[in-house]
């Protein structure tokens, strides 16, 4: 009994050891979408809601939009959040490889810097 269950696990580890491996070879490639056009992508969309003399671009990472890694996007962050109509608060974008943008939009300002 023991024994399959040290089976089962070494399977697990085995199985999780090499989807890291395939994510791993996945991330090695360059992004499509530079840093700097992201920054300037998130730029124009502080533009063109007339937010860039109160709202600066305070991080951009290039992070895993997939479990497997496959899929990667440009996170930009605000330096604070942005309060909506709804109530909700976008607290930055997120660019993918073609430089689609999508809004990150939360329920609440909590954990933003200053307040809206």
């Amino acid at each position: 009994m023991n024994h399959s269950r040290y089976l089962r696990g070494a399977l697990f580890v085995a199985i999780l050891v090499g989807l890291d491996g395939f994510a791993s070879s996945s991330r090695a490639g360059n992004a499509a979408v530079s840093a700097r056009q992201a920054v300037d992508i998130a730029q124009e969309q502080l533009d063109l809601r007339g937010l860039q003399s109160s709202i600066q671009i305070e991080s951009v990472v290039l992070q895993s939009a997939t479990v497997l890694g496959s899929k990667r996007v440009w996170t930009v962050l605000w330096s604070r959040p942005v309060s909506s109509d709804s109530g909700k608060f976008e607290v930055g974008v997120e660019v993918d490889m073609n430089g689609k943008v999508v809004r990150l939009v939360k329920k609440t300002a909590g954990g933003a810097k200053g307040s809206p």
